[in-house]
Formats: C-alpha cells, sequence, structure tokens
C-alpha cells in the first residue's frame, strides 16, 4: 500500500513539474483561469501535453546528463583505481582462499555436532503434527 502511494505521489510530481512547462500564455505568463469550466480545461491542457513531454525530457536528461557523467566516472575508476584494486585483490587472494578453507572446515564439524539435535527436533516436530490429525 505504502509503496503504491509513493509511486502515485512521485508520479503526480513529475506530471506538475511539466505543467509550469507545457503551459504557455501570451507574453511567456500563464494565465490564471477566471472560472472553473477555464481551470478545467487548464489542467487538461497541462496533462496533455505534460503526458508528451515529461518521457521525451527524462530521455534526453538520461542522454544528455546522466549517461555521459557516470561513463566519465567510470573511466576515471578504470584509469585511477581500477589497478589499485586489482592488486589488492590478487595480495589477498591467498589468505582468502586459506581463510575459507578453514571456515569450511568449522562448518562441517559443526553440522556433524548440530544434525543429531536437527533430527530430534525434526522427530518430535513430525509427532505432534501426527497428534493433531490423529485428534481430530
Amino acid at each position: 500500500m505504502k509503496k503504491k502511494l509513493i509511486i502515485f505521489l512521485i508520479s503526480i510530481c513529475f506530471l506538475f513539474f511539466n505543467f509550469g512547462f507545457s503551459v504557455r500564455a501570451e507574453e511567456g505568463k500563464a494565465k490564471v483561469p477566471e472560472t472553473i469550466e477555464g481551470g478545467i480545461q487548464m489542467v487538461k491542457t497541462m496533462i496533455k501535453a505534460g503526458s508528451v513531454q515529461l518521457p521525451q525530457n527524462i530521455k534526453t536528461m538520461w542522454q544528455d546528463d546522466v549517461l555521459p557523467v557516470w561513463g566519465k566516472m567510470y573511466a576515471w575508476f578504470k584509469d585511477n583505481i581500477g589497478d589499485w584494486v586489482r592488486e589488492k585483490i590478487r595480495q589477498r587472494e591467498p589468505a582468502v582462499k586459506k581463510s575459507f578453507e578453514l571456515e569450511k572446515g568449522e562448518m562441517a564439524q559443526d553440522i556433524k555436532k548440530e544434525a543429531p539435535k536437527i533430527s530430534e527436533h525434526l522427530k518430535y516436530f513430525w509427532q505432534e503434527i501426527k497428534k493433531l490429525f490423529n485428534n481430530n
């Protein structure tokens, strides 16, 4: 419910953001409608213009602003930090493998120790379920 409400409110905000750009009046200023019918007509015009302009505006912003910035950030990271990160990973690889093997051994011991307890719990659980169905 909350997710739907948030999506709805964001959609309304985007539409109203575009309304200011989509309403054209004399001398570049929007007129305040004098009647309710005029207000309704103005809202319809804004919704129609906003529904056309919103996807175009988002596409333009994405292609002209977002993608070039992210591309530059990726190139800078790759040139300046990427090699350093790769080297650190290579240096730590033997230690990580050793730690992984130790954890694997510890987990195997834990499983051997805990498996009998789990099977006892499952047997008890199964007996309780049988009791529920036998009593009915």
